[in-house]
């Protein structure tokens, strides 16, 4: 009798860890499957191109009440990411441009942008201007302009609120 409650007792306890290990399994697998941006840094994400400048392309990723903002060179290459939110903005460590080079509107003053706050960022082209500027997305969140140089490289990405983004394109 004994050896039978054993084995009943070991039965139970395989059936039972055999239980939690399959949710646990199945739950972690749903989380990365749902933190997943599809799309986010490929040269052709399967969304629509919503450049406003034909020397660029731009593609917007909506998920989970943040904006994704993926910028793409003519040939494809990804120049830069931004994550905008109503409360926000993030460089995301995609593409060829360095961070430093995305310009991010400044949380004191999101909303009180004065026209210096935004025009310092696009004078500051490290002696490669004389420069151009290319609005290339605007959307709830703000606007996105690519400053390049004489010779057409991206010298910056500058993020603008949607206060400070009077440019009509």
């Amino acid at each position: 009798m004994k050896s039978r409650l054993a084995g009943i007792g070991l039965f139970i306890s395989f059936l039972f860890v055999g239980f939690l290990s399959m949710p646990v399994e199945s739950i972690a697998t749903q989380n990365a499957k749902d933190s997943t941006i599809v799309g986010l840094g490929m040269a052709l994400p399967n969304v629509p191109d919503v450049s406003k400048d034909k020397k660029f392309h731009v593609y917007e990723i909506d998920k989970d009440g943040v904006t994704y903002v993926q910028i793409n060179n003519l040939d494809r290459a990804v120049v830069a990411a931004v994550a905008m939110t109503s409360s926000g903005y993030f460089t995301l460590p995609i593409g060829y441009l360095a961070s430093a080079k995305v310009i991010l509107p400044n949380a004191k003053q999101y909303g009180v942008v004065q026209p210096y706050d935004v025009a310092a960022p696009l004078a500051a082209g490290d002696g490669q201007c004389p420069c151009s500027g290319h609005v290339v997305y605007t959307g709830l969140n703000g606007t996105i302009v690519v400053v390049t140089d004489r010779n057409g490289n991206v010298i910056q990405v500058v993020v603008l609120p949607p206060a400070a983004a009077t440019v009509d394109p």
